[in-house]
């Protein structure tokens, strides 16, 4: 193709007032940077490599966190940023990738990927329409864990538990007309997609778009068909109605011809992470979101 405050104590800590999720999240000891969205569904933040501003796209369908060249030429030491500033969060000695970044043969409007290796190392929660990320610098306990999940399931949030692939990706399983196949959990993809053969195995209705879409895995643009998904689950529980792109996804390593993850035939994008409020516990691992049929 990241020495917090523990939260211990009763239920009461949650059940007592209206559910908060920012603030049951801060008890929990996770710190809290806040986001901003793009016109594509993206998440991104100004941050700071090593002292200097730079744009930060969070993007749970890149593998391996990534920065540019031009960004990684002023580097002390190759593929090692030793200081990473994201709000107040400090962070020192991450460990990335270094590429070219483009799309289109144009340089990206982002200098670093905060791929999904950084998310679960940093045991990240991504809150989708609030535009917040969370990290914690260790795995949150389990007594901690109990209670938070139950917190969201209190607030009336449904829940699908989610896969961790490798190289690191996140996916969920999705059926559609008698149909499984496994979603990535992408922030990083502006609408959620089906390869063309899945959709065919699906007998979901393609109809042509006069759109086209690309990304950094594939040069150039390509057209894409559009099919209503009407009934369809994921992780057993209903999901609303919605419209996914369908195109061959093997250019970004998924579907029957993909390379990468063959047992992925889709992506769970940006329109859908947003319209449904979505909640994704990297440390979970698993995607929360509201009934919104």
């Amino acid at each position: 193709m990241v020495g917090l405050l523990i939260l211990g104590g009763p239920m009461r800590a949650f059940g007592a007032e209206r559910f908060d999720l920012g603030r049951t999240l801060q008890r929990l000891g996770y710190e809290a940077i806040e986001l901003r969205r793009t016109g594509d569904n993206h998440l991104f933040l100004f941050g700071k490599v090593d002292g200097r501003r730079r744009s930060c796209l969070v993007d749970t369908g890149w593998s391996f966190t990534t920065v540019s060249t031009n960004t990684a030429a002023r580097f002390a030491q190759t593929n090692l940023i030793q200081e990473l500033t994201l709000g107040r969060v400090v962070l020192t000695n991450e460990t990335v990738q270094v590429q070219d970044l483009r799309v289109n043969g144009q340089p990206t409007s982002y200098d670093v990927v905060l791929g999904c290796d950084f998310l679960l190392r940093h045991h990240a929660v991504i809150d989708v329409t609030g535009r917040r990320l969370y990290l914690r610098r260790e795995a949150l306990p389990a007594t901690e864990r109990a209670q938070w999940e139950q917190a969201l399931s209190d607030a009336g949030m449904l829940k699908a538990e989610l896969k961790r692939l490798d190289p690191p990706a996140l996916t969920g399983v999705a059926q559609v007309n008698g149909s499984t196949t496994e979603l990535l959990v992408d922030t990083g993809a502006a609408w959620s997609c089906l390869d063309a053969k899945v959709a065919e195995t699906m007998k979901l209705r393609a109809l042509p778009s006069l759109n086209r879409i690309t990304g950094p895995a594939a040069a150039g643009q390509r057209n894409f068909a559009v099919a209503d998904l009407k009934s369809w689950q994921l992780g057993g529980q209903p999901m609303r109605e919605t419209s996914v792109a369908v195109f061959s996804l093997a250019k970004w390593g998924l579907g029957p011809d993909g390379k990468l993850f063959t047992d992925v035939g889709g992506i769970l994008g940006g329109s859908d992470l947003f319209a449904t409020q979505a909640v994704i516990d990297c440390g979970g691992p698993k995607l929360w979101w509201r009934d919104r049929r």
